[in-house]
């Protein structure tokens, strides 16, 4: 399986465009932001630097899964960000895009942000999105839409076991 650069370049595109709208509104719901402009910390547990990152888990879910119908991996991360869309880096970006042909790792700054993306975009054109730690697992390609959900379960178990360690 081969992921069509046309139909990734559509899904990110959108997803772009939503989340320059999303994440440009500074609304209630935002972090609390310190006196020098940037966001409170984040609570214990929720740091990015913990655990593995997104390249890391793909790696290891390959080790894992095997090579065979995993694909190719491609880090899409300049497509998840206001920067990407010619706006400055927004607290509420992506840090890290990973897509294959069975699943799509983002990578966000906190558990927080990513369960933020998870319910904004969860039901976005029939797209399944989990929410693990700080991490969104997206099934939103053709190749992608055809993983059972045993395979998808079985990712979502692997990244849950991985993504607290540190």
């Amino acid at each position: 399986m081969r992921i069509r650069p046309t139909e990734t370049v559509l899904t990110v595109a959108v997803l772009l465009v939503l989340t320059v709208g999303c994440s440009a509104d500074d609304g209630p719901d935002d972090p609390p932001v310190n006196e020098g402009g940037t966001s409170a910390p984040s609570p214990p547990g929720t740091d990015a630097r913990s655990g593995p990152g997104a390249g890391e888990l793909v790696a290891e879910l390959r080790a894992e899964l095997g090579e065979e119908g995993f694909g190719e991996s491609r880090d899409n991360t300049e497509a998840c960000s206001n920067e990407a869309a010619g706006g400055d880096r927004h607290e509420k970006d992506c840090d890290r895009l990973v897509v294959t042909d069975q699943v799509s790792v983002y990578e966000f700054p906190t558990g927080e942000v990513a369960a933020e993306w998870v319910n904004r975009y969860g039901d976005f054109h029939g797209e399944e999105w989990r929410t693990v730690g700080r991490f969104a697992l997206v099934w939103n390609t053709p190749e992608q839409a055809a993983v059972p959900a045993e395979r998808r379960d079985e990712i979502t178990e692997l990244v849950e076991g991985r993504a607290g360690e540190g």
